[in-house]
């Protein structure tokens, strides 16, 4: 192997290893530097000007961002996506078991402790969501190359951090019972305009996460990635709670057998996606992977 290396092959090595482990990005170079100048002699053999071997030598390594991807996906995928089942996994276990600490420590609505057990809610629930959601964003990003899935989930976690500062502003400034995330104090009912503001951005971010979870249902549809057969499950799933947080404006605002029944379908469908995102994941680390790769 030469030791010098072309100038175009050492920008292309830099961009696909940029974010790889120190050893893994070394080893992963040793291997395609090996590579290109295989190719380099064998079209150097067949006739081509050195030129002109060189640029299809390059030509045979891809596209560096595609490559970049299923390199990441190799190498820091694994690790990403085991503590992403683990987060949907505990998920399930926080959403059934709050509210059983709730009712067996026997506080009061407006208490200290109360007050503080809510926010601890809201932040370990923000923080597993967000976790889960920017793995899946990597999950279709680097294995699938769904760029778009990927800019849609970042659409989802967007809205979900303006819902959760709304929510968590309005319980430190006006108390429990105007929490802007359930159906304690309605837009309509506000007392001050700084907290029908709140109540509007809580608004916007459940709309935003509608859309966002609505486009990822799309892409997941328009591209029949199958997902080890759980692509239409979940793109099913998300259509349902997207039309749900997009309707937030009605349910959480108007008393009708109608609203009730959306939010009855919002939390049953939050029981039903962390399951089935922790199948995925131990789907996506425990199955030989069969998904052709896609261009964007």
């Amino acid at each position: 192997m030469t030791t010098s290396i072309h100038p175009d092959l050492s920008r292309w090595l830099d961009a696909v290893t940029r974010e790889l482990p120190a050893e893994a990005a070394a080893y992963t170079r040793h291997e395609l530097v090996a590579h290109y100048e295989d190719a380099v002699t064998d079209y150097t053999a067949a006739g081509l000007a050195p030129d002109e071997a060189h640029a299809q030598a390059m030509a045979n390594l891809g596209q560096d961002e595609v490559i970049s991807r299923g390199l990441k996906d190799a190498h820091l995928g694994y690790r990403r996506y085991q503590w992403a089942m683990l987060a949907s996994f505990s998920m399930l276990i926080f959403m059934l078991g709050f509210p059983v600490i709730y009712l067996a420590l026997r506080l009061k609505d407006g208490s200290n402790q109360a007050i503080a057990l809510y926010l601890l809610d809201d932040l370990l629930f923000y923080g597993l969501t967000t976790f889960v959601l920017l793995s899946a964003r990597q999950l279709f990003t680097w294995r699938f190359h769904l760029l778009k899935a990927g800019r849609f989930i970042q659409l989802s976690v967007a809205g979900l951090t303006l819902q959760i500062l709304a929510d968590i502003s309005s319980v430190l400034l006006f108390g429990y019972s105007h929490n802007v995330g359930n159906k304690y104090v309605t837009i309509f009912q506000t007392s001050s305009g700084l907290e029908t503001g709140l109540h509007l951005v809580s608004l916007v971010g459940f709309t935003v996460i509608g859309v966002g979870l609505l486009g990822l249902a799309h892409q997941i549809l328009k591209t029949k990635i199958d997902l080890y057969g759980l692509g239409v499950p979940l793109a099913g799933l998300l259509i349902v709670m997207g039309g749900c947080f997009i309707s937030s404006w009605l349910w959480l605002n108007i008393s009708s057998a109608v609203s009730l029944l959306i939010g009855v379908v919002v939390l049953l469908c939050h029981f039903l996606m962390w399951p089935l995102l922790t199948l995925l994941f131990f789907r996506i680390l425990y199955r030989p992977t069969s998904q052709p790769t896609r261009q964007a």
